[in-house]
């Protein structure tokens, strides 16, 4: 008995001999050509993250007046009092400072909170200048207290006010018995009123 062939339902032809026979399977169509760009995207390796940029660097403003004109202000002319421990003049030296780095636009120099631009040239000239103004309107006991190698207008500022806060007590109780015992006297009234001020006007300081 004759094997029958196996035969494909979906692909078949008859042969000359009228047999069923298994028709060639056609060629599969060729695959679409694949985008060269899109193929080499997916093999290429990532590409590493951009460098970090650093950061910016923030000039220093300039002086509302140039250094070299700074050199040639007669601070005391400005502050015509000279600091002293046993003077009581904390209140009146410190009023006229803050006027006259406020003038020239010099308040960052002796301001904690304030951004400092040291390695700048030009601010690092006034910051001297202020410290030279530091130095020449306190009084020389003082001076040797606070004087540090490498001051700055900011150390030296700090450091007189260090003094006269940690001294605060004391001196308020020394204010507040000198308030009470002044009297009029022989004094105008103008005097009177003025030896008043000179008092309450230093008590702020005291906090």
């Amino acid at each position: 008995m004759d094997d029958n062939p196996v035969v494909s339902p979906r692909s078949s032809q008859h042969g000359v001999d009228g047999v069923l026979h298994a028709a060639p399977l056609a060629d599969a169509p060729p695959p679409p050509p694949a985008d060269a760009a899109a193929v080499a995207a997916a093999v290429a390796p990532a590409a590493p993250p951009p460098p970090a940029l650093p950061a910016p660097v923030h000039p220093a403003p300039a002086p509302s007046v140039p250094s070299s004109i700074l050199q040639t202000v007669d601070i005391r002319r400005h502050v015509p009092v000279t600091l002293d421990l046993l003077a009581g003049n904390y209140t009146q030296w410190r009023r006229h400072f803050n006027t006259i780095v406020g003038m020239f636009g010099l308040r960052d120099h002796v301001d904690s909170a304030a951004v400092h631009h040291h390695g700048d040239p030009e601010w690092d000239m006034a910051d001297h200048v202020v410290v030279h103004w530091l130095y020449i309107t306190i009084s020389p006991e003082l001076l040797d207290v606070v004087m540090q190698p490498d001051d700055t207008a900011l150390t030296v500022w700090a450091a007189v006010d260090g003094i006269f806060r940690d001294n605060q007590l004391a001196r308020a109780i020394y204010l507040d018995a000198e308030y009470h015992a002044v009297v009029q006297g022989d004094m105008t009234v103008m005097a009177y009123c003025t030896k008043l001020k000179q008092f309450t006007d230093q008590l702020p300081d005291l906090g």
